[in-house]
């Protein structure tokens, strides 16, 4: 912890070096993605369309330039581009300083470095865990729909990730004013700076990237904490804690993976605590422009007084790469939803869904 604090200590210094400037402004590129879905579902859940279309499509602006200490500052936007009911179109904007030497360390409405770093069982197709997207999830088992990582959302934040040292590289991060979600999540809350209503969140964590006789290894760990307090009301808000570790090994162009995380919450009253346990376990095979994967998840969600709401899905998917940047996307997808005790809610499902993933 020490050598991250010095590290991310020293790249502030070097940001406020008076000598420092830019040899040409920040020009901004663009790029993107879009994925195209269609599919057919059967579900248990009544009035639920059968056939559906999903779309998820974004636009990035980014850029960087290189001031005469070496150091790199950028900028990234990333607005969401489908039709929404939601009056929002900006997913992330955050600036960053980076050096080989120093690190990295960004600033703004930024997913957290815990998420995008968290290795999982491969996929090549829709995705496991967003088969609630398709399968809906049954009464409090809805608190388990993607719940496979530690993710404090896209708020305000501040997070550095040191150099890497053979391999390792260690992170941390701090989010102001975040506001609880439902499964536990967090996301800042930009706009009311109010401790009885928004409160911190924060995280702590590795990563690793190398190779040994041929294999590739990528490992990660991290634990983060939300802090809870009172509502405007009075009512106490139990704040959250959470671990995670997750690791992906490839050889002779298969992929192995897998992870695990806990999310719990803090001082809760006695038999009222949420916790929520969720693992995965795939394996990936690619040759040439083809691409195979399976994929198992198991979540479960303790809502204290001996009941346990469950999910389980598993997912077959294929690829195939066309063309620089376009893909062809098929997965055959299974679900099942349980929620604890007698009259339960529940739902179990499939679905096959294919499309077109473009990056640009």
């Amino acid at each position: 912890m020490k050598k991250v604090l010095f590290a991310s200590t020293a790249l502030v210094v070097a940001m406020a070096a008076g000598a420092a400037s830019a040899a040409e402004p920040i020009k901004l590129s663009v790029g993107g993605f879009t994925k195209q879905w269609f599919g057919y579902a059967d579900q248990d859940a009544e009035n639920i369309n059968e056939t559906f279309q999903k779309s998820d499509t974004e636009i990035f602006f980014s850029g960087a330039t290189t001031l005469d200490n070496g150091l790199q500052v950028g900028v990234r936007f990333e607005m969401e581009a489908d039709r929404s009911t939601a009056n929002r179109n900006g997913d992330e904007a955050f600036a960053f300083v980076a050096s080989q030497g120093l690190g990295r360390l960004e600033i703004g409405q930024v997913q957290n470095f815990a998420h995008k770093g968290h290795n999982r069982a491969p996929t090549v197709g829709y995705g496991f865990n967003d088969a609630h997207e398709i399968i809906l999830p049954a009464g409090d088992a809805a608190i388990l729909a993607g719940r496979t990582s530690w993710d404090s959302g896209k708020g305000g934040k501040v997070q550095y990730m040191t150099p890497s040292f053979g391999g390792f590289q260690a992170f941390a991060g701090f989010t102001p004013n975040a506001i609880r979600l439902p499964g536990g999540g967090n996301e800042s809350q930009n706009i009311v700076q109010d401790k009885t209503t928004g409160h911190n969140a924060w995280e702590v964590g590795a990563v690793y990237a190398g190779e040994f006789a041929g294999f590739g290894i990528k490992a990660d760990a991290g634990y983060g904490q939300f802090d809870g307090g009172r509502t405007t009301a009075g009512v106490t808000t139990p704040g959250l804690r959470g671990w995670q570790v997750g690791t992906q090994l490839t050889y002779a162009g298969f992929t192995f993976g897998g992870s695990y995380v806990d999310v719990a919450e803090r001082d809760a009253p006695a038999g009222t605590n949420i916790d929520i346990t969720s693992w995965d376990l795939g394996v990936g095979y690619a040759m040439g422009p083809f691409g195979v994967s399976a994929a198992y998840l198991d979540s479960r969600v303790d809502l204290g007084g001996g009941s346990d709401d469950r999910g389980k899905v598993w997912e077959l998917a294929g690829s195939y790469a066309m063309g620089p940047g376009i893909t062809s996307r098929t997965s055959f997808i299974h679900a099942d939803w349980e929620e604890a005790g007698a009259g339960g809610a529940q739902n179990e499902g499939w679905a096959i869904v294919t499309g077109l993933d473009i990056r640009f």
